[in-house]
């Protein structure tokens, strides 16, 4: 998809095997919270050109006539657009729609260490208490709980012990239909439930050494003995880490992509469209989606931040450190001049989730220099944040 002109028109833009002899193309679209509805038939070239777009954000799929005959489903894979700004994907269980992912030849499914169970999750009406996040049979479950017309609480259960931490136990309940980010740690005998960055409950004894197990990571319904608790909900960002990766309260940014590193089991975005599995950008995980009726919806709605998709990447990729690996502890940091760098912050972790203590200085225009003070040698994560952006490098310091 790309721009056209100087206005909000854009073009839509497909390729069909040269193999295929197609006579003509029918192309879909669906418009912010909209269903799937025709833009065009019979069109005899491979692009087609929206004029005067009123929407935010839309998603597009083709479908290719060949030797006269439309075959039933044969949509090309889904494209999302934001005419201006950016976009966020989302996965929408409906109430009927479940995910699942059975344990793996490396035994990824293990909790009995250190770790972190996040996501973000807007709940919608028309749920009951215990309804499910993530559960997995005999180990762990993350419920919803204190359910009312407006209202509910979040609380983790470990299987075996029958422990809990609740969210309603210190701050105010979860409201209905708005975004929350939840996030469980655990680290030896100190277990954390976060809600929006913020410490609800904490427990510190071994009641949350979960058990280990052979059986599937569930998401949005439990299994024993048969399925239960499916979740209506919209949930992003799921992530699982073999550490605690939040030891106090932390600052969440909805609009964050994160990066995989080695303490990622498992991390789903929901940025890529797909009906029957859900991506696994960590690449250790293969989830298999369930469905009574229809599959797992994916929507998007328009970001905060006042960069275009194509901008955030653009920042990204022309983020530049340099020396790395880092000598004589100092760093030079730089983007491209074509990127307004305001109200930059820039801090520094390392492979556990610690925030390193640096010096800071900015020397030039979209340039800056970084001190280390007493820093070990190692691999570091380098995260700097704008309005609107994240963007991060791994470095190394000798």
């Amino acid at each position: 998809i790309e721009n056209n002109g100087s206005g909000d028109d854009f073009i839509v833009n497909w390729a069909v095997s040269e193999n295929i002899n197609w006579n003509e193309f029918t192309l879909e679209q669906k418009v912010d919270d909209g269903a799937w509805s025709e833009v065009a038939n019979g069109i005899t070239s491979t692009n087609y050109t929206i004029t005067n777009p009123s929407s935010d954000v839309y998603q597009f799929r083709v479908k290719v006539m060949i030797d006269g005959t439309y075959y039933t489903d044969s949509w090309s894979e889904t494209k999302v657009y934001a005419v201006t700004g950016g976009y966020d994907g989302f996965a929408n269980f409906g109430g009927v729609q479940y995910a699942y992912a059975r344990q793996t030849p490396n035994y990824d499914l293990d909790f009995t260490g250190d770790y972190t169970f996040e996501t973000w999750i807007r709940l919608e009406n028309s749920n009951s208490n215990n309804d499910v996040i993530l559960d997995q049979q005999n180990v762990f479950g993350i419920e919803i709980t204190e359910l009312t017309s407006i209202d509910y609480s979040v609380k983790f259960k470990s299987h075996s012990t029958g422990a809990t931490l609740n969210s309603g136990t210190s701050g105010e309940k979860l409201n209905l239909n708005e975004w929350t980010h939840l996030a469980i740690t655990h680290s030896g005998n100190t277990t954390k439930l976060f809600i929006d960055g913020e410490i609800r409950h904490e427990n510190t004894g071994s009641t949350f050494n979960l058990a280990s197990s052979n059986v599937a990571l569930n998401i949005g319904e439990r299994y024993n003995s048969g399925y239960s608790g499916r979740i209506k909900a919209d949930l992003d960002q799921i992530r699982i880490s073999s550490i605690a990766r939040y030891t106090s309260n932390f600052t969440v940014l909805k609009e964050q992509i994160y990066n995989v590193d080695a303490s990622t089991i498992l991390y789903l975005s929901f940025q890529n469209v797909h009906n029957i599995r859900l991506k696994d950008e960590a690449h250790n995980l293969s989830f298999i989606v369930r469905n009574e009726s229809g599959y797992v919806e994916w929507n998007f709605e328009p970001t905060d931040e006042i960069l275009s998709d194509i901008e955030f990447e653009l920042i990204k990729a022309t983020l530049n450190v340099y020396p790395n690996p880092v000598t004589n502890n100092n760093l030079q940091i730089t983007f491209s001049n074509e990127v307004n760098m305001d109200n930059i912050e820039i801090d520094l972790y390392d492979l556990s989730g610690r925030k390193i203590n640096i010096e800071t200085t900015q020397s030039a225009l979209n340039e800056w220099n970084v001190s280390f003070v007493d820093t070990s040698q190692g691999h570091y994560l380098l995260v700097v944040i704008g309005d609107g952006f994240i963007a991060s490098k791994k470095i190394i310091i000798n």
